[in-house]
């Protein structure tokens, strides 16, 4: 399970990202540079690209993102959508046909795209493995525009990278520097494109449910409320908070990914401003351990811990990497220089995972 959010700030926009899982799949910081030539399933490759920066594991010389930025700004993350997300088989698609640039034809504006001909069948889509689907959208589309427009005309499909790597049921968060996000499920045999004025997405159930059970909470707030429980002024029954937060009464503490989904949007939409980009880092970090999932308060249907191995933040203004795990709550930071950029080699970072403690007076 994992959260994620688009954090616009006087001092750039921020993506923040909370990876709950069980085990670990062999995560560290990966930048893929300009000149990493990439093929992707559906025959196309890309030879220059904007360089990418995120958490992946390296398989074969390939980067599998979790979670990743370009250069441009446009960040995209892949979130566990079992028994939902429905991935097509390649040979239902008879054209996989691709141009290597995006055009820039905008949104239609509407909440949602629902992408396939309408007997259900997906003919003369570009079909893209969910692996590669963050890698394929982030070397060919710059902004959320764009990505909408490539992602429209793409089908998820069912292929797996190796036998030993099963395809896992994902959906997609997308965002840019503007704040715009977007969100991408293919529940059924067609791709649907969401708008996502919430800024926020974490699992199950599909986004439509989630965006409408927001309406549930619309009463919560952050200042306490006025005693409306008496009917008359004069009732002698006079009411008054005792504490502080009485406003989020009924604002969901579990781990749920619905629970989740509520807990994050409140508290980006009331996120205290920030002037620096240090004070932002800091900010989501604090952002997402609202709702970070602590070793042993959630077990899984195998018997194992589900907790946040790692918390990102992700500085899409200046294409920086900000990361913490579960063990070592110190920001590790990844800032590549210029000239990093231009290389045609994976560079890859290391996390350091044991508690890393800055002892004072020495």
């Amino acid at each position: 399970m994992c959260t994620t959010f688009v954090l616009p700030t006087s001092a750039g926009t921020f993506a923040g990202r909370n990876l709950d899982l069980d085990t670990h799949f062999g995560e560290r910081v990966v930048l893929t540079p300009r000149n990493v030539p990439i093929a992707f399933r559906n025959g196309a490759t890309v030879s220059t690209h904007d360089a990418i920066l995120g958490m992946a594991t390296v398989a074969q010389d390939y980067p599998l993102y979790a979670e990743a930025v370009n250069e441009s700004g446009l960040y995209m993350a892949g979130l566990y959508f079992p028994g939902s997300a429905h991935y097509v088989a390649r040979e239902t698609l008879q054209s996989t046909d691709h141009a290597q640039t995006s055009s820039n034809t905008s949104n239609n504006g509407s909440g949602s795209d629902s992408i396939g001909d309408g007997d259900g069948s997906v003919s003369g889509l570009v079909g893209v493995a969910s692996f590669e689907l963050i890698t394929y959208t982030l070397t060919q589309a710059h902004n959320v525009e764009q990505a909408h427009e490539l992602l429209s005309h793409c089908a998820i499909t069912d292929e797996v990278f190796a036998p030993q790597m099963p395809a896992a049921p994902l959906h997609f968060f997308c965002a840019d520097r503007t704040g715009a996000a977007i969100v991408i499920e293919q529940t059924s045999d067609r791709i649907a494109i969401y708008d996502n004025p919430a800024h926020v997405l974490t699992n199950n159930p599909p986004f439509p449910f989630q965006l409408e059970h927001l309406r549930y909470f619309m009463g919560l707030n952050t200042v306490a409320p006025a005693n409306t429980f008496t009917a008359k002024a004069s009732d002698a029954l006079t009411l008054a908070p005792n504490g502080e937060g009485f406003g989020q009464l009924g604002l969901p503490g579990d781990s749920t990914p619905a629970s989740r989904f509520i807990r994050a949007a409140f508290q980006v939409q009331h996120s205290s401003a920030v002037s620096t980009r240090q004070e932002a880092v800091t900010q989501v970090l604090h952002l997402l351990d609202s709702v970070l999932m602590v070793k042993g308060s959630t077990i899984n249907a195998h018997g194992r811990e589900e907790y946040t191995m790692y918390s990102a933040a992700l500085d899409l203004e200046h294409f920086a990497y900000y990361v913490t795990t579960y063990e070592n709550r110190r920001i590790m930071a990844v800032e590549p220089q210029s000239a990093a950029l231009d290389g045609n080699q994976l560079v890859q970072f290391a996390l350091q995972s044991e508690p890393d403690f800055d002892k004072l007076g020495n």
